[in-house]
């Protein structure tokens, strides 16, 4: 692991340097939030390491602290989101992995689209009746109604254990 301070000017803010640093990654990274002490430094570590464990493992990618907190929730406490994608999901980590990745790319295809299933077809190159009868399925697998906020909280928030820590999940 290696650990960069960059000082930023108005004409190289952090969405330039997040763009030149993709170029250059190769596995997970995480940028802080932009500080303005040097005493803030701690904490800015603790962000940047925080958002790179929200990025898929396996993947070259620059996560954003601002853009990573939820993933960060999660990945800051895998025993608890385990325990909470094993419960929600119970059901549907049941299923053959192949039956589980379609239903729960959905899900994300769904969550990326903002709620559309037309969208979220269009993202999966599936008509939106398919997205809806896979959100249906796993509704039904899962006991949970996305359209009920607690329920697509919990949803939300399996998805990105199984996401973060499949091995766990799985195992």
């Amino acid at each position: 692991s290696e650990l960069g301070l960059v000082a930023l000017t108005k004409t190289y803010r952090a969405d330039r340097l997040n763009r030149y640093l993709a170029t250059i990654t190769t596995g997970r990274a995480g940028m802080s939030d932009v500080f303005e002490s040097i005493v803030a430094t701690p904490h800015a570590v603790t962000e940047a390491l925080m958002a790179r464990d929200a990025a898929t493992p396996g993947t070259n990618v620059v996560m954003r602290f601002d853009e990573a907190r939820v993933a960060a929730l999660v990945a800051a406490a895998p025993e608890l989101s385990t325990g909470l994608a094993r419960d929600t999901l119970d059901k549907l980590l049941e299923l053959p992995a192949d039956e589980q990745t379609v239903l729960l790319d959905t899900l994300q295809a769904w969550f990326d689209a903002e709620g559309s299933a037309a969208e979220a077809g269009c993202r999966l190159h599936c008509h939106q009746n398919t997205v809806r009868y896979r959100l249906n399925k796993l509704a039904q697998l899962t006991g949970r109604d996305p359209r009920n906020p607690g329920d697509l909280t919990r949803l939300y928030l399996a998805r990105e254990a199984v996401r973060l820590l499949p091995d766990q999940v799985r195992g």
